[in-house]
This record gives structure tokens, C-alpha cells and sequence, in this order.
């Protein structure tokens, strides 16, 4: 499943719907028209190309080049991509205009979050909705300061600046727990599959999806685990091991899941061995 691919550090900072700017279920006209605004906009220039994104982009994430734009443009046309990558991003709470989706397209997190942290503490869809929304957005804060903290940027090896970091990522695992095991929240999913009437995306489709999420979920981590092992800060390498053990247990497979991580070193190891 593309599942597999897409699950790894940049799961949000390539995500299409993020880069493009598209509400999840954006379709037509209204999907022609941004991909219209977005070539408009590449044509103007830089100030005008970075403009389009300063108000939405959520943590240090630039202005994506025409490449990846042209090629995410391309792939979202596909309706297994377009499922798969709609997964890792916002869902709207309610048909027509969504207060939560425009506030992100505006700028205004905060606005988002308390739409999404009152209507979490209801019940029906939109409650099931409204908790994805939250595991996505603490997720995509953890992951963004990760990545910095990986990168050793200023500030970012503080205690403080990890106490922070953990918090992000509790509470994103709180959210997907909850939403893994929950059966009324793969008959929202299921839902958003078959407004794609595709033959492709049917119940087997799903259960599929549903029963690989808990193994492509540790990906991520793995991906933060070998870039930290790989740079010689074994603790922090450690700590993505403990959140890999501690998340989705009897779900996910740590062990296959960190030899598929690392297999790439493995191999490009024994290459230099055997060509000596």
C-alpha cells in the first residue's frame, strides 16, 4: 500500500493537501480554480509565490518549488494517493464551509484548535472528526520540531524545548489511539473512501488500511530513530525506540519494522565490504 511510503518524517511537510492548500474533499471546479491560483501564482514570482503560502503553513516549512507542486498536482489525480494522503490531514466537521479548515487557510491555528477541542468532547461524526483533526495537528507539531531539533537548530536542545516535544507527541498518540480501535471512526473513513467512486477503494481497500496503519504508523519514528542513529545521538534514537514499543501495541511489528529502517544501511554496508 502507498500507506507504507508516505508514513516517514515528511508525512505532513510533502502531504499534497497540505502543500497545495486543498480541503480534504475539494473536488471540480473548486479543485481546478486552486491549482489555477497556484500556476498564477508561480508566474508572478517569489514574493508572490510565498504569499501564497505564508498564512497557512503551520510550522518551518518553505514555499514548496514548482517541482513538487507539479508533481503532488499530478499524483493527487490518482484516488489511492488522494485517500492515502487525505488520512494525514484536516477533515471537514460539517458539509459546505468548515469555520475550523478556514481559520488553518487563514492563519488562525488557535481558531482551529478550540473548534476542534469543544466539538472532540460531543458525540456523532463530527466529534470522530474532530479528535483525527487534533491526532494530525499535534502529530504535525511534533514531527515540525523534531525536525528541528534534529537539525540542531537554535534553541532546540533545551529541557524545556524537549518537555515541549514530548508533549506533542503524547498527545498526538493519545489521538490516533483512540482513533484506531474505534469502529466508528473507520464508518467515517469508509465514508470519505466511497465519495472517491472508485472501484479500487471498496471495503477490502480499508480493512486493508486499517489493519497496516498500526505497522506504517512506526515508520515514522523508525525514520526519526536511524536519522539520530545515523548522526550519533543515540538517546534521542533511544526515544523514538520507546515511543515505537509504547504506541499501538500488539498492532505493529518494532522488530520488522526497524530492520526494514535500517536495511538500506545494511545494504549499502555489505556493498562496500564485498567491493573491497
Amino acid at each position: 500500500m502507498l500507506l507504507d511510503a508516505i508514513c516517514n518524517s515528511k508525512v505532513y511537510h510533502h502531504n499534497a493537501y497540505y502543500l497545495l492548500g486543498l480541503y480534504v474533499g475539494m473536488t471540480g471546479r473548486k479543485l481546478k480554480r486552486r491549482i489555477e491560483d497556484l500556476q498564477s501564482a508561480r508566474e508572478m514570482g517569489t514574493s508572490e509565490w510565498n504569499a501564497v503560502y505564508d498564512k497557512f503553513l503551520l510550522g518551518s516549512v518553505t514555499a514548496p518549488d514548482n517541482e513538487l507542486v507539479e508533481d503532488l498536482t499530478e499524483r493527487i489525480k490518482d484516488p489511492e494517493f488522494a485517500i492515502t494522503e487525505s488520512f494525514f490531514w484536516f477533515w471537514p466537521t460539517s458539509e459546505g464551509t468548515d469555520i475550523a479548515l478556514d481559520a488553518i487557510l487563514a492563519g488562525d491555528k488557535t481558531a482551529a484548535f478550540n473548534n476542534w477541542r469543544r466539538l472532540s468532547t460531543k458525540t456523532g461524526s463530527a466529534a470522530i472528526i474532530a479528535k483525527h483533526n487534533l491526532a494530525v495537528l499535534f502529530h504535525y507539531y511534533a514531527i515540525d520540531a523534531e525536525n528541528q531539533r534534529l537539525s540542531g537548530n537554535e534553541g532546540t536542545e533545551t529541557p524545556q524545548y524537549l518537555g515541549m516535544l514530548e508533549g506533542f507527541w503524547r498527545t498526538a498518540f493519545h489521538y490516533w489511539e483512540l482513533l484506531m480501535d474505534d469502529d466508528d471512526f473507520w464508518d467515517v473513513f469508509m465514508k470519505r473512501v466511497r465519495d472517491f467512486d472508485d472501484p479500487r477503494l471498496d471495503e477490502n481497500f480499508v480493512e486493508e488500511f486499517r489493519s497496516q496503519f498500526p505497522i506504517s504508523f512506526d515508520n515514522i519514528n523508525a525514520d526519526f530513530l536511524v536519522n539520530y542513529a545515523k548522526a550519533g545521538k543515540l538517546q534521542e534514537a533511544k526515544r523514538h525506540f520507546v515511543y515505537m514499543t509504547e504506541t499501538m501495541k500488539g498492532s505493529d511489528d518494532v522488530d520488522e519494522t526497524l530492520n526494514n529502517a535500517f536495511k538500506p544501511q545494511i545494504d549499502k554496508l555489505n556493498i562496500h565490504i564485498r567491493s573491497e
